[in-house]
């Protein structure tokens, strides 16, 4: 799993979270027209912001394109407190420069949240619930 590299920034603030029904929707012959779900699991949206130097943002640029794919890729980052899997939304992310720094936003899906135990380990927190320990 790649890890978000340790030169750039964490995001700033407080990300916005939604939670996105997995559905389709369609046009049945009568003209009625359904939602159906794919999924059984929403997706957790969080809309992320930095704010990067000029070397900072070549550093995202490498990393967004070389090692994750052009944004395909998931990578795992400290965010808040707690560690994450993240993707980007349709391998995609917004900037502008302006002031010296370039402000990149994107919005990722977070598929896994990890504790991060004082030994700097991190554990994925739906195997550690499933643990005997957890539900004693």
């Amino acid at each position: 799993m790649n890890a978000w590299p340790e030169t750039l920034p964490v995001p700033l603030a407080t990300p916005q979270m939604r939670s996105s029904p997995r559905a389709i929707q369609m046009e049945m012959e009568s003209r009625r027209i359904r939602k159906r779900r794919t999924a059984e699991v929403p997706l957790d949206i969080m809309s992320l912001q930095w704010n990067f130097t000029e070397d900072q943002f070549a550093d995202f640029k490498t990393f967004f394109d070389e090692t994750l794919n052009n944004g395909a890729g998931p990578f795992i980052m400290e965010i808040f407190g707690v560690g994450a899997q993240l993707s980007f939304v349709e391998g995609s992310y917004a900037y502008a420069r302006s002031d010296n720094l370039v402000a990149v936003s994107a919005s990722v899906i977070m598929s896994t949240v990890f504790w991060i135990l004082s030994d700097g380990t991190w554990v994925d927190a739906g195997q550690w619930m499933d643990t005997e320990f957890w539900n004693e």
